[in-house]
């Protein structure tokens, strides 16, 4: 385990990741959250490890009222899923109070 860096991606690679995650995976994500939508019910809680830019969760926040939290580790992956959170959620205020990003400090 690293000690002297941050584990998580960070800077040049974590925009790097989600600009390709939003350009190459969002119909896989709306996939996923479909899929998983099917084995859970109304406010079920959701835990999503290492989520990213938060790509699944907002489209799972899309399909029903779940209390979902995503756990991630890197600040940079963190403070860009806040900022995606009004672009991408088609119900804001909903998507924007229920998806929970910790951090590990």
């Amino acid at each position: 385990m690293r000690q002297s860096r941050e584990l998580g991606i960070g800077g040049i690679t974590a925009r790097w990741y989600d600009k390709n995650t939003r350009k190459h995976r969002l119909a896989e994500m709306k996939q996923y959250a479909q899929e998983v939508s099917h084995h859970i019910k109304t406010d079920n809680a959701v835990l999503e490890v290492a989520p990213g830019p938060g790509y699944f969760a907002i489209e799972l926040a899309k399909l029903g009222k779940y209390k979902i939290t995503g756990f991630e580790i890197s600040r940079d992956v963190v403070e860009t899923h806040l900022k995606t959170i009004p672009q991408q959620a088609d119900n804001r205020k909903y998507a924007a109070q229920s998806i929970l990003f910790n951090l590990l400090k």
